[in-house]
């Protein structure tokens, strides 16, 4: 730098001064470089621009380019994807594969006329061709030939020469007509056998004739041979016919074995209760100077301040208060001792039924919140319990197709039964605890009677299985429902149907609970709603002012209650909320998160303000005040 601005003068001079300088200037720089300057001395004023490569660098644009400045070609717009791929990249497919729009895959917006779209949809659906989506206008317009054109059948293409649904001209439509074949008539009715009516055969010629004549000696030549394949198999394996003779032979003794038969059932029946009664049995958590008191009463006695009610008006707990652990799978169902509600009972996947105390103070009906006694008796998960009016027998129904009625205080199992199908629910007919009414997966529900061990009644309307059971009306009629989306209701012992409740937006409705003034039954429906149908007067008939929403349920059988004072609505919810609503203006009020699973059960405390109970399929019961 300094030898070249050593050759420059200043500016001050003239122009001709000032070329000189510049020749004096290159020509030591030219003298220089002959020298044998390093390269690094020498400086360029104005670098070299390589533009052959800028027409090229028009043809590329990105992927998320929304708006073009300029004018470019078919070719370019639609032509591969180009570009270098990343490190973890196995293909050009994968590398530039577009996002996804649904859940099988992605949809591509096009604009298309209805009118074009419907043509070509109607002529393939009565053609058998259509015009090929994939070209581009102008390769239609330059290509000539029609079968690149169009795809479907090309003979047909052929024959209609290419026309479409809506442009068919008067001679082709009276062509088709010719065509159409004529069919053999015979419309007098009163010619019994040689009637033919709508259901005629087309007329066929003496050619279509031969035809068929042929195709049915074909088809009688194949049964022969199939016929002689038969036999000689049959004469290879002389074992395979002598095995059938048997057969035989021991259909036409099933007369003779049918008691042989009834003596095995028997046998069975009394195996499987052999079985199961040997899983019976009771655990009480307590040593014995806890299970009774110094007057001898146990924990079904409930201090007196527990049993009445102390405020006419329930309102929404706000924190947990107390949690239980101690089934090892999902917990099903819960349900309160009735009228006190000092005792909670509990069914679980794992096979058992827990009750656990619900008060935590210092008397003798509850002491510390624990569980009290586990009730053994299934090889499967208890699906739900029931206790009777007074609470001192509870009824189970479980997966392993048992019915038992165990001792609320004793543990022990009252009565045993079984139909060979599926128990859903059941529910004790509070007139007379003897009978009990057990919806079945069979599609029917079954009047069991405990005193002759065997079924009274069978209530069979439905089409699919029956989930619950409800009764109303002062204990007079019941409320079926089913996965069939209705709704029947019974009057008790008569097995037929006084009220079918079924509509085409119905959803079925697993659970089904009374409201506390008697007058309505409300249902938790599949459509993530809680419904409500009258329960006297005009009984069945929908209410459709008090429907509740918000909440997720659909494929779950969450339980629904309703506060004992009748103005809050309860509901769990399948990802472990408990939704609440007000009766009156059918208004969400709030929701907690109670679990962190689906919330199975939701139940108010009958005499205290603010307490419910919640069982969830995290094997956890937790109380909330």
């Amino acid at each position: 730098m300094d030898s070249i601005s050593a050759n420059y003068e200043s500016s001050d001079e003239d122009n001709d001064s000032h070329q000189n300088t510049v020749g004096t200037a290159v020509a030591t720089t030219n003298a220089q470089s002959k020298e044998g300057v390093s390269a690094s001395a020498m400086v360029t004023l104005a670098p070299q621009i390589d533009t052959s490569t800028s027409t090229q660098l028009e043809k590329y644009h990105d992927m998320g380019t929304t708006q073009v400045l300029h004018n470019p070609k078919a070719d370019v717009l639609f032509g591969p994807i180009a570009g270098p791929l990343r490190k973890y990249s196995h293909s050009r497919a994968q590398e530039f594969k577009p996002k996804q729009t649904t859940l099988s895959g992605y949809v591509e917006v096009e604009d298309v006329d209805a009118f074009s779209f419907n043509e070509q949809y109607h002529t393939f659906n009565s053609f058998g061709y259509a015009m090929n989506p994939s070209n581009n206008t102008d390769d239609h317009n330059n290509n000539n030939d029609t079968q690149s054109k169009y795809v479907g059948d090309q003979e047909s293409l052929r024959d209609h020469q290419a026309t479409t649904i809506f442009n068919q001209s008067n001679r082709m439509i009276k062509d088709k007509r010719k065509n159409v074949r004529k069919r053999l008539r015979n419309n007098d009715p009163t010619d019994v056998d040689g009637y033919l009516g709508p259901w005629a055969q087309a007329y066929k010629t003496k050619e279509e004739e031969e035809k068929y004549q042929r195709e049915l000696e074909k088809q009688r030549e194949e049964w022969k041979l199939t016929q002689s394949l038969k036999k000689r198999k049959l004469e290879e394996n002389p074992d395979k016919n002598k095995h059938k003779k048997k057969h035989k032979k021991d259909d036409d003794d099933d007369d003779d074995n049918e008691e042989d038969d009834e003596q095995q059932k028997q046998q069975r029946r009394q195996e499987a209760r052999q079985k199961s009664m040997q899983l019976e049995k009771t655990e009480f958590h307590g040593s014995d100077a806890e299970l009774y008191d110094y007057q001898g009463r146990t924990y079904m006695f409930c201090a007196p301040e527990r049993r009445k009610r102390l405020h006419h008006r329930y309102n929404i707990p706000r924190k947990r208060v107390w949690q239980y652990g101690g089934h090892k799978e999902g917990v099903n169902a819960i349900r309160f001792f009735p009228k006190t509600g000092h005792l909670l009972l509990s069914a679980s996947n794992d096979y058992t039924c827990k009750l656990w105390s619900v008060f935590d103070d210092a008397d003798h009906d509850g002491g510390k919140r624990k569980c009290l006694r586990t009730f053994y008796g299934h090889s499967k998960g208890v699906r739900n319990i029931c206790f009777n009016k007074q609470g001192t027998q509870f009824i189970t129904t479980s997966y392993d197709g048992w019915l038992k009625i165990f001792d609320t205080e004793s543990g022990k199992v009252r009565w045993r039964g079984t139909s060979g199908v599926l128990p859903f629910n059941a529910k004790f007919y509070p007139e007379n605890e003897s009978e009990f009414l057990c919806g079945q997966k069979n599609k029917i529900a079954v009047q069991w009677d405990t005193r002759s061990n065997r079924i009274v009644q069978r209530y069979d309307e439905h089409l699919s299985a029956v989930n619950d059971i409800l009764f109303i009306d002062n204990n007079r009629r019941f409320v079926t429902t089913s996965d069939d989306k209705k709704i029947f209701i019974w009057d008790y012992g008569t097995p037929v149907v006084i009220k079918h409740i079924s509509e085409p937006q119905q959803h079925s409705t697993p659970f089904i609970t009374l409201h506390p003034n008697k007058k309505w039954f409300l249902g938790q429906s599949m459509d993530n709603k809680i419904v409500s149908y009258s329960a006297i007067n005009k009984i069945g008939r929908l209410n459709m002012k008090k429907q509740f929403s918000g909440h997720l349920s659909a494929a779950h059988a969450c339980q629904v209650d309703v506060s004992p004072d009748g103005g809050l609505v309860m509901s769990g919810d399948i990802m472990g909320f408990v939704y609440f609503w007000d009766w009156k203006n059918v208004k969400f009020v709030n929701k907690i998160q109670c679990h962190k699973k689906v919330t199975m059960g939701a139940a108010w405390h009958p005499t205290q303000n603010s307490l419910i109970a919640t069982c969830s399929w995290d094997a956890t019961i937790a109380l909330w005040h």
